[in-house]
């Protein structure tokens, strides 16, 4: 499925030793609060199967997507995003990028990464005149069919309201997978543990 206006994809850029989507990260992390609160209408999940295999040009994996949920192609220049539905005025947001790139990660050069997120994350939560409430410190975490996801996250306060974002970094054979979600603090009791089991289903070669 594609959307109507196609939005042009970011190349990738390097940054501290991670790969990162620089261009569309500042996009996509203006836009992720305010598109959780959207009610838009995206093209409905074809749920043919509870395994469902997503062919994108730089990847393609497996993921195991509620019925329920929407999905988007290409918008603000994010390959794919994937939608739940709208619960008290909000919904979680799940989006993946495969980046194409090889990366190696090494703990030294993930410890001074994790500063200058932390840096970014707190300067752009000001310039939307907000407050980040806290840091979840870098970790691993094994999934199934994954032997190692890297993960960072954080907690803030802006003006559409209180949300709970987390990036998690996923290398495949056919390169480093960047999965980010986002999810406002009120929605978090009922739908975060869905949105989580959604994320770790997530499988690649």
């Amino acid at each position: 499925m594609k959307m109507d206006h196609q939005v042009k994809q970011i190349k990738t850029d390097e940054l501290g030793g991670r790969l990162i989507t620089a261009a569309s990260r500042a996009i996509w992390t203006a836009f992720m609060p305010v598109l959780a609160l959207w009610a838009f209408a995206f093209a409905p999940m074809v749920a043919l199967a509870s395994i469902q295999t997503f062919t994108l040009e730089k990847g393609t994996f497996n993921m195991d997507v509620p019925e329920d949920w929407q999905q988007a192609n290409d918008l603000f220049g994010i390959p794919l995003t994937l939608l739940g539905p709208m619960k008290d005025g909000s919904r979680p947001i799940l989006s993946v990028t495969p980046t194409g790139q090889t990366v190696n990660f090494d703990t030294a050069a993930l410890k001074k990464t994790e500063k200058e997120y932390q840096n970014g994350r707190k300067e752009w939560v000001k310039s939307k005149g907000g407050n980040v409430i806290s840091f979840e410190p870098y970790k691993t975490e094994k999934w199934s069919g994954i032997t190692v996801a890297h993960v960072v996250g954080y907690r803030y306060k802006i003006s559409e309201g209180e949300f709970n974002e987390h990036s998690f970094y996923v290398v495949c054979k056919d390169g480093l997978y960047h999965l980010k979600t986002v999810i406002r603090s009120d929605s978090e009791k009922e739908m975060n543990s869905l949105l989580n089991k959604t994320v770790k289903s997530f499988k690649c070669e």
